[in-house]
């Protein structure tokens, strides 16, 4: 990383350094598009592997079995799958803020007009994977940039779901360079973004990280359950996101808190805040991001007054 100066062209003093691994997931729910990054120092990784690994002992789930939020169909007292899922909600509610941070973004895809991510040439899944690829690199850079605000930052693994991708998808490189092409104090190591399978019956190369992948898939499950409400009849899906409806309440309506012991740990924003078209769009703009938004399962505890 190359030495920065201040306004006086003195030296600075170099920041405290720290090496992060990245660990990414996305859902799509209606017209939203979410970005989920649980990031994770190099030296709480090993002991944050092993203690979900320990809670699926708990839930004596099976090494072998897929905790996939959205199969969560039946309730923890029949399921261990569930129970599971329970159980590392329950972690990142009391526990693992201490030694990781979670960021979602969520994207209106309502107040996107493609148009602004492709040309007349440019087909609909074109102009998808850039406005997917796009809200990557900007919830990523965000996140480092807020979390570890006061780091020098080293990004040395960038690990998501293994997915069916179109050909000419830059994703697994493209965000990388234009991170690193940002003048900023972080630095993407890897070459590449690594994509793994989370079913352990499945994956053979990094098995040891696919409980980290359900893990982030449970979180991202159980925020997007609160806010957007889609599963109302799956059991499992709603007693995991009954553990954080909390936090996630707590996310949206006073995100500043410095009291709060979630404090630059954990984050929910939004985006964008307008409708936006090519003539207006710019992703620089912080009002064009917000936290502020209606919680639908809240509905379910607090019915809404009929006029």
């Amino acid at each position: 990383m190359l030495p920065t100066f201040d306004l006086f062209g003195e030296l600075r003093s170099p920041q405290k350094q720290i090496e992060l691994t990245v660990f990414h997931d996305e859902r799509m729910v209606s017209d939203w598009l979410y970005h989920a990054f649980l990031i994770v120092p190099n030296n709480e990784l090993e002991e944050f592997k092993k203690r979900l690994a320990d809670l699926r002992v708990k839930a004596e789930c099976e090494p072998t079995k897929r905790v996939h939020f959205y199969q969560l169909t039946a309730h923890s007292t029949t399921s261990t799958r569930t129970m599971c899922a329970k159980l590392w909600a329950q972690a990142y509610r009391s526990e693992f803020f201490t030694r990781s941070c979670f960021y979602i973004l969520g994207v209106d895809l309502t107040k996107i007009d493609h148009g602004f991510f492709g040309d007349e040439d440019s087909t609909r899944s074109e102009e998808d994977f850039r406005i997917y690829n796009r809200f990557f690199e900007v919830g990523l850079f965000g996140a480092l940039r807020f979390f570890y605000w006061d780091y020098d930052k080293r990004v040395t693994a960038i690990h998501t779901e293994k997915r069916d991708r179109e050909i000419h998808d830059p994703f697994l490189r493209h965000p990388v360079y234009a991170i690193n092409r940002r003048e900023s104090n972080m630095e993407i190591l890897c070459p590449k973004i690594e994509e793994i399978s989370p079913d352990p019956a499945i994956e053979t190369q990094r098995r040891d990280l696919t409980d980290v992948l359900q893990y982030v898939d449970v979180i991202i499950g159980a925020h997007s359950q609160n806010l957007d409400y889609s599963s109302k009849t799956k059991t499992g899906c709603n007693e995991v996101a009954d553990v954080l409806l909390p936090i996630t309440d707590r996310l949206v309506r006073n995100p500043r808190n410095r009291n709060s012991r979630y404090y630059r740990r954990y984050s929910l924003s939004f985006f964008p805040r307008q409708k936006i078209s090519p003539n207006d769009i710019d992703l620089k703009v912080a009002t064009q991001f917000y936290n502020e938004r209606y919680i639908k399962r809240m509905e379910k505890f607090q019915p809404r007054l009929m006029e």
